[in-house]
């Protein structure tokens, strides 16, 4: 009979262990399914990146006199810290596909405003700087011409 009760009380333990690690797994969960994605139909397209395979492009930007354009992977805003974000992507082919925003120099949101906005105009002979991670030293810009928000061009290196 006291095996029995030793087996219980084991088995109650395992079973309340088993909540509390699942609860906290649900909280951290819910926490990131709190993130959302910044709508954008700008398009940038770099061609030439053959030799770079496996660096990381961090982003691309380009300056304005009103605004600056930003392109990445991905926009984001966490929505439990309204901070915003952007994903890095790595280069697996000859070229990589950025999305392009309208940078707005907030740096926190406090008041709905995303720094982040969509991009589709037509700019000419605008100028991205590039800036990576890694091992491999990507410095260098692409030069484009966007229709309705997208650009292509070919990377040139700074030497």
């Amino acid at each position: 009979m006291i095996i029995f009760y030793k087996t219980i009380k084991k088995a109650l333990i395992i079973l309340i262990l088993t909540i509390i690690v699942n609860i906290s797994l649900t909280a951290c969960c819910e926490e990131e399914s709190n993130i959302k994605y910044i709508h954008t139909d700008g398009l940038l397209i770099i061609n030439g990146l053959d030799k770079y395979i496996g660096a990381t492009i961090v982003h691309a930007s380009a300056e304005f006199d009103e605004y600056n354009l930003t392109a990445v992977k991905n926009a984001f805003i966490d929505l439990n810290t309204l901070r915003y974000g952007c994903e890095t992507i790595t280069i697996t082919d000859k070229s990589v596909r950025l999305k392009v925003y309208i940078g707005h120099n907030i740096r926190y949101n406090n008041n709905g405003r995303s720094i982040f906005s969509q991009y589709s105009d037509n700019h000419q002979n605008v100028t991205f700087l590039i800036y990576s991670l890694a091992n491999f030293s990507i410095r260098g810009n692409v030069t484009v011409n966007f229709t309705n928000g997208v650009g292509e061009g070919i990377f040139v290196q700074d030497y």
